[in-house]
């Protein structure tokens, strides 16, 4: 198996297991999971697995970790610690898909340093569905789905990182787009946990109405849709929202201060500032459907430039597909929506 071009993934449950199914017709992927059982499923459904994460060293030259956020930073605090004793220093690249960018690129910072050949590429896959585990694997959940990259403070030359967009382009023909921490911690805050937040409340809300029982009979799409996401695991919701849990407390606020001008206009004597509101609302939902694309363009670089060419567009929402690399040169497609 050749190094360079195996990946190593580490967690198997509902990212990393979709992750495994999907590029493994375009990589070498060996897998490992604490869970026994998680192991035998992802065996059953043809990935290779290891007895032990150690085993991936030396096997795959880019190791992907996808355990849940609280016990990423040891585990590849605990990888690397075992890399160190055996005296090894080929060059690994670790990956991290946390959904939160800056406590996660901190704390790796700290476990990276003083491991030589050690560099640190943050993505953040923005896909998934409800339910946890491996179980709710499914490669189809990353197609075309858009990532979030983040720079890092052990950032690899472009090469290793580019190999790793080549295999995502091939297996699930996926778009990268350049954020730096705190941005992307501010949008997710609005568009990933503030929902999750927002559908428990509504599941609080209906356990405590006086007439529950009647309007759990009369649930139906519109409360099956805004609460579809609180299927999912509630420990795993809350480690979810737990990582960015001060600037999704901002926005909870600004939210609430949404939800009193909606109160404030259904108290008024006519429906025109409720309307007004509804409006809002809506023509911005439309704006959200309603993206295409503007604009394409190919892009050729050498690949040793790639981060020099991209860096500088950083946060302006432009985002890049279709990745090729050829001899020391980089192709790829910017979009604008």
């Amino acid at each position: 198996m050749d190094s360079k071009s195996s990946v190593g993934v580490i967690g198997l449950g509902h990212i990393g297991g979709s992750i495994a199914l999907s590029i493994r017709d375009h990589s070498e992927v060996l897998a490992f999971d604490p869970n026994e059982a998680t192991m035998d499923s992802a065996k059953r459904h043809g990935i290779d697995t290891v007895a032990r994460p150690e085993e991936l060293l030396g096997k795959c030259g880019t190791i992907l970790f996808a355990p849940p956020n609280p016990a990423l930073s040891e585990a590849v605090s605990n990888l690397l610690a075992t890399r160190l004793k055996s005296g090894q220093e080929t060059p690994l690249l670790v990956v991290d898909v946390a959904s939160t960018k800056i406590e996660t690129i901190n704390s790796i910072a700290g476990v990276v340093a003083g491991h030589r050949g050690v560099t640190h590429l943050s993505l953040h896959p923005m896909a998934g569905r409800e339910g946890s585990g491996f179980d709710s694997s499914d490669p189809e959940v990353l197609f075309r789905s858009r990532w979030a990259e983040i720079p890092t403070a052990f950032r690899a030359e472009p090469g290793a990182s580019l190999d790793l967009f080549e295999i995502f382009s091939l297996s699930m023909d996926f778009e990268m787009i350049p954020l730096s921490a705190a941005v992307h911690d501010k949008a997710v805050a609005v568009v990933s946990h503030l929902p999750h937040v927002l559908a428990e409340a509504l599941g609080v809300a209906l356990s405590g109405l006086s007439v529950a029982s009647v309007a759990r009979r009369l649930a139906a799409g519109s409360f099956g849709s805004a609460t579809r996401v609180a299927n999912g695991t509630p420990e795993r919701i809350a480690e979810l929202c737990w990582a960015n849990r001060n600037t999704l407390a901002t926005e909870l606020d600004s939210f609430i201060e949404i939800l009193a001008r909606a109160s404030g206009s259904l108290k008024a004597s006519s429906p025109e500032k409720f309307l007004t509101f509804v409006r809002q609302g809506s023509a911005a939902i439309a704006e959200l459907q309603g993206l295409v694309e503007s604009r394409t363009e190919s892009v050729i670089c050498r690949a040793n430039s790639f981060w020099a060419t991209i860096d500088p567009i950083r946060d302006s929402g432009k985002f890049f597909s279709d990745f090729k690399l050829s001899g020391d040169s980089v192709s790829f497609v910017t979009r604008i929506r």
